[in-house]
């Protein structure tokens, strides 16, 4: 992997070349790669990229990035599958994401633009996006956020889009390190018409 700014720390990029496999398997067990490419302009300086603002002080900060990814696992072994199989697919990503954050207001989306082509079988789009904002009530310490998110699985099947919609609280002790959320999220199955609602409670420890 190789990455740097340029432009006095306004552009950032990042490219990489790896084996394409998850993190549990650890060999390559085809002939090709996964490729990863971004670039990140931010003009107002470091964005940071952490959910919430923590970083913003005196001014606005903005960051607009685009990205590119291709992973050809075509004659992939791995996981019992053998031959052309469900995960013998060549998928190619474009994504791009937008940050805004001041004065304890962030907000943050972004849209990916996946073609997934089968070893066997005809190629699909499987899209996917969401926006996300929220708001320090009490600065660096208590935020309320929402999120709205989307994806849809194939574009093969009409109208099966899956969907998030929720609202979190958070309240941090130490950042991100030692915090504590509950947020309450509705998530919609249009292929199989059906809704569901949950209610996560939880306390996050890092270090």
């Amino acid at each position: 992997m190789v990455h740097g700014q340029l432009a006095d720390g306004k552009l950032e990029y990042r490219t990489g070349v790896f084996n394409g496999n998850p993190a549990s398997r650890i060999t390559n067990d085809n002939t090709k790669f996964q490729y990863n490419a971004r670039v990140t302009w931010q003009p107002w300086g470091d964005v940071g990229y952490s959910e919430g603002d923590f970083e913003s002080k005196d001014k606005p900060l903005f960051a607009l990035a685009g990205q590119f990814e291709n992973n050809n696992l075509f004659g992939a072994t791995g996981g019992g599958l053998g031959g052309a199989g469900p995960s013998d697919l060549n998928t190619t990503i474009f994504g791009g994401d937008a940050v805004f954050k001041f004065k304890g207001f962030s907000l943050f989306g972004e849209y990916f633009a996946r073609s997934r082509e089968p070893e066997s079988g005809e190629t699909f789009d499987s899209n996917g996006y969401n926006v996300q904002a929220g708001f320090f009530l009490v600065r660096d310490k208590l935020e309320l956020a929402f999120r709205y998110a989307g994806w849809d699985p194939t574009g093969l099947v009409p109208d099966n889009e899956r969907t998030e919609i929720g609202d979190v609280i958070n309240y941090f002790l130490r950042g991100h390190r030692f915090k504590f959320q509950a947020d309450f999220r509705q998530l919609e199955d249009q292929a199989r018409d059906h809704k569901s609602r949950e209610l996560r409670v939880q306390a996050y420890v890092s270090f």
